[in-house]
Order: C-alpha cells, then structure tokens, then sequence
C-alpha cells in the first residue's frame, strides 16, 4: 500500500468583477488522512475571502443604524435591514478570523496567489 507524503487542497475563489483569489494548503498527514483532509477543506472554505456583502451596503447600513429609527430612509430600508447585512459582514469576518487563529495554530500560512500564480502579499 503507497504511503501518503502530503495532502494538498487548494480553492479559486471568484470574487466577482474579474478577480481571484486562491487559496491552497498543503500539510504532512498525521494517522488519520481523511480527517486531516476534512480538517483543511473546512479551514479553506472558512478562509473565503468573497465577502457576502458588497461594500456600499456595509457603508449604507452605518449610515442608517446611525440615524434616529423613527427617521425614514429614502431607499426604504429599515433599522433591522441594515442590521442583518452588519450582521451577515461581521458573521463572515468572525469565521475567517478563526479560521486564520487554527491556521496560526497548525503552524501555517495560507499560500494566496493572483490567477495568473504570483504570489499576493
């Protein structure tokens, strides 16, 4: 029976208007391979850097919880629509923190590359 050396996962993330990201992890398997592999494809899908929430929405729900709730907002959004896309953001930045901290912990970085291969600082 061959001896694994290495398990390797990587992801091309889309991150909408022309750009990637890609995320790969490699690591030497312990006595149990496939709960190794699992480990690093949750940690992987974790690390998404497509965030599930655009940057004007982001903008605009601090710009509407700051006001009064009693205040009628022209786009007819209310205090508890721009709660929950807060909310979906900091949900989505939590996951990718813990992500990184088991990262730190396995003693690794992510290796982040353009689509073309080069390396992303």
């Amino acid at each position: 029976m061959p001896k694994i050396l290495n398990i390797g996962v990587a992801r091309l993330f889309n991150l909408d208007r022309y750009e990637h990201t890609k995320i790969s992890v490699n690591v030497e398997p312990g006595e149990n391979p496939g709960t190794m592999l699992r480990e690093i494809q949750s940690l992987i899908e974790d690390l998404n850097p497509a965030c599930p929430v655009e940057d004007y929405q982001i903008r605009d729900a601090r710009a509407i919880l700051a006001k009064p709730e009693n205040k009628e907002d022209p786009f007819g959004y209310s205090h508890e629509d721009a709660q929950k896309v807060l909310d979906q953001y900091e949900a989505w930045q939590a996951k990718r923190n813990a992500a990184y901290a088991r990262l730190d912990e396995m003693g690794a970085a992510p290796t982040v590359e353009d689509i073309d291969n080069t390396p992303v600082s």
